[in-house]
């Protein structure tokens, strides 16, 4: 992405997913949640496969047992409640 932008172009939506999925098979979570951010910050508008690579992230064993903590989440991520 950094050369990406050095060369002036732009990532699409599926390199972002890509890139999520990827951090989210390792359990980099933080990554994961920065590159959300970028992709925003590019004016790309996130859709469910990418929300739902985001939430793999989030539910990969290793981020667990890194002991993730609900305010370590993303806010607007936080909020679902299901009753």
């Amino acid at each position: 992405l950094t050369m990406m932008k050095k060369r002036a172009l732009r990532a699409d939506p599926e390199a972002y997913q890509c890139l999520i999925d990827a951090c989210g098979r390792v359990g980099d979570t933080k990554r994961a949640t920065e590159l959300l951010g970028k992709m925003h910050e590019d004016g790309i508008v996130a859709d469910g496969t990418v929300y739902a690579c985001l939430v793999s992230a989030f539910s990969a064993e290793s981020a667990w047992k890194k002991g993730t903590k609900e305010e370590d989440l993303p806010g607007e991520y936080v909020a679902i409640s299901i009753n």
